[in-house]
Formats: C-alpha cells, sequence, structure tokens
C-alpha cells in the first residue's frame, strides 16, 4: 500500500533540479549580455536628404564647417533629450573671402534650439580665414527603442541655415572637423560620421517654386558601458521569475500562493518601471520580457490550481515545465539582443 506522504513528496519538483535550471539559465543570460556588451549595435535611423536641382547649382563659394564640442551637458537617452556647448567654425581661403559671414551666423538646428549664441570671432590660420561662433544647443533625435535597453545608440544632430542658396555656396563639413572633447556619463563614442549637402524645401508645387540650403548631417555612434539600465529593469523580473519557478517545489497550497504573490509582484512592479523606459507607442526589448515572464507565471498558476484542485500533475511534466520556461526565457534574449 502506498504512503500517501511519499506521493505527495515525489510530485513536488526537488530542490537540485530547480538549483541546476537556475544556475544554467543565469549563466546563459550573463553570457548573452556580456557577448551583446562587447561590440557596437544600434538601429536609429538616418533621415534622407533630398537634393535634386532643377537646375545645375552654379556655386561660387566652398566653405569648410566644423563643430567643437565642449560637453554634452545634457545626454538623455530615455528622454530624447541632448544639450551640447562649444563652437561652430567655418573657414575660407583668404584670397578668396566670404563677403557674408553674417549670414553664417544664422545656422539652426532641426528639432532642436541653439540656447545661445555668442559674437562670432575671427582667426588667421595659415592661409585660411576662421570664424568660430561660440554656441549651446539641445535637441531631439530619431532614436529607436525596439531593443531598449539592450542597444547602443546613433545619435543624429541635423544643422541648416535656410538663408544660404546651396545653389551658390557649398558647405562641407569632413568628419574630422567634428571633435567631442568630453565624452557623456555611461557612454563611449566609437565614431562621428558627417553628411554634407542640401534639402529641398518646395514652397509651391504648382509654379514649382523650390528653395534649396545647406544641410549638415552629424552622427554620433554611442556604446553603453554601463549596466544600469540593464541590471535595473531585468534583475527584478528574473528574481520574479524564479521565485514563481520555485513554487513547483512546495506543497500545492503554499506553492499557489507563492505563485500568485509572484504574479502580483510581477503586476506592481510593472507601474514602477514606467520610469525607466521610454514613453512610446510601440513595444520595446523590455516590454516583451515582460509579458513573456507574465505568461510562463500564468502558465504555473494554472497548473499549481490543476494539481491542487483537480488532478496531481505527474512530476515530469513539471520538470518539463520547468525546462521549457528556461529555455523560452533564454532564446527570446537571444532573439531580442542579436535579431
Amino acid at each position: 500500500m502506498s504512503n500517501p506522504e511519499r506521493t505527495l513528496t515525489s510530485s513536488l519538483v526537488s530542490p537540485t533540479w530547480q538549483a541546476i535550471c537556475i544556475a544554467l539559465s543565469l549563466i546563459s543570460i550573463i553570457s548573452i549580455i556580456s557577448i551583446r556588451s562587447s561590440f557596437v549595435s544600434h538601429n536609429d535611423p538616418v533621415p534622407p536628404l533630398d537634393c535634386a536641382f532643377s537646375v545645375p547649382p552654379t556655386r561660387t563659394h566652398t566653405l569648410t564647417m566644423g563643430l567643437y564640442i565642449d560637453e554634452f551637458f545634457s545626454f538623455d537617452i530615455l528622454k530624447n533629450s541632448f544639450g551640447l556647448a562649444g563652437s561652430v567654425w567655418y573657414s575660407w581661403p583668404t584670397d578668396k573671402p566670404y563677403d557674408h559671414p553674417e549670414l553664417l551666423e544664422r545656422l539652426d538646428i532641426v528639432q532642436g534650439t541653439i540656447t545661445e549664441r555668442g559674437t562670432p570671432d575671427y582667426i588667421q590660420s595659415g592661409d585660411l580665414t576662421v570664424m568660430r561662433i561660440p554656441i549651446r544647443l539641445t535637441f531631439h533625435a530619431p532614436i529607436n527603442y525596439v531593443r531598449f535597453p539592450l542597444t547602443d545608440h546613433r545619435i543624429c544632430l541635423l544643422m541648416r541655415n535656410l538663408y544660404l542658396d546651396a545653389r551658390k555656396i557649398n558647405i562641407n563639413a569632413p568628419q574630422d572637423s567634428i571633435t567631442l572633447a568630453h565624452q557623456p556619463t555611461s557612454w563611449s563614442l566609437e565614431k562621428i560620421t558627417t553628411i554634407s549637402g542640401c534639402a529641398r524645401y518646395v514652397l509651391d508645387n504648382a509654379s514649382d517654386i523650390t528653395m534649396h540650403y545647406p544641410y549638415i548631417m552629424i552622427l554620433f555612434n554611442f556604446s553603453r558601458h554601463a549596466l544600469r539600465y540593464i541590471i535595473t529593469l531585468f534583475l527584478p523580473l528574473l528574481v520574479v521569475f524564479y521565485v514563481a519557478l520555485l513554487s513547483l517545489s512546495l506543497a500545492n497550497s503554499t506553492g499557489l500562493s507563492v505563485a500568485i504573490s509572484a504574479c502580483t509582484g510581477l503586476a506592481g512592479y510593472r507601474f514602477g518601471m514606467e520610469g525607466f523606459v521610454p514613453q512610446v507607442g510601440y513595444f520595446t526589448s523590455s516590454d516583451y520580457l515582460f509579458f513573456l515572464i507574465l505568461l510562463a507565471i500564468l502558465s504555473i498558476i494554472i497548473t499549481l490550481v490543476f494539481d491542487t484542485f483537480v488532478k496531481p500533475v505527474a512530476l515530469w511534466y513539471k520538470k518539463f515545465l520547468i525546462a521549457i520556461l528556461h529555455m523560452l526565457l533564454i532564446g527570446a534574449l537571444l532573439v531580442l539582443s542579436f535579431a
């Protein structure tokens, strides 16, 4: 005759099995995050430039433009808010002076504002005349948060001058003309790319009245070297996930209470994490992981309810469920990190 206590104990997943699964899961997750952090990856969009001339340009001047950035006094990826202080400079051959340097001061920022604009000064550098304008500006950049916080970012700064005619003046911004003196906190600058060109502004489609103005695009490729957001967002999710799994090693009523508590804690954490995720209208990596863990906990609760009130669930099924949930979590993290 079978012992009821022995039957009850044998239907519970052993702590050893749980410990092995959790250890393998943690090793896999840490490895994925470490590998992901070892290289730069971003999927932020780059705005297109439209510079089709209806009439061939007759440019009489070519100027070189540069930007010296002393610091990013504001660098908030989460709120898509950036601010920098530095100087914009232009140079042209001294023997071929530019007649309207005052127009160069009327530079503006796309999706941004120049909050301070100093008085320009002029210096002579060899056979070049250099005009320097101290500025402070704030701007927003087109950022893709789909992989947040498992990705780096490419910050796009768009500068233009609506008071210059791109058909008569050519402004180049070589890559080595952009200088960043101090790195923003928790980020490392990997590369700077510049695109010099012009944009077309159609005033009247019927009569084909079109303006062309110089347009400078500066792309800053930054890599994140701090794991604050990853730890802040993912560690509580993992703790709740593992606690819910451990409920399968407890007696039915106790295990069910623990699983329900884990689900309640996860729901509460969701409201708390709103301040740590970007406010966008699409799902990010943190959202996908949250819903995956929520579904995992719900499957555990359903299993325990069935085990407690309907029919005892076989031990092999519980072990299989634990293994599958661990693999789903690892697989999801792989896809979100590298897909």
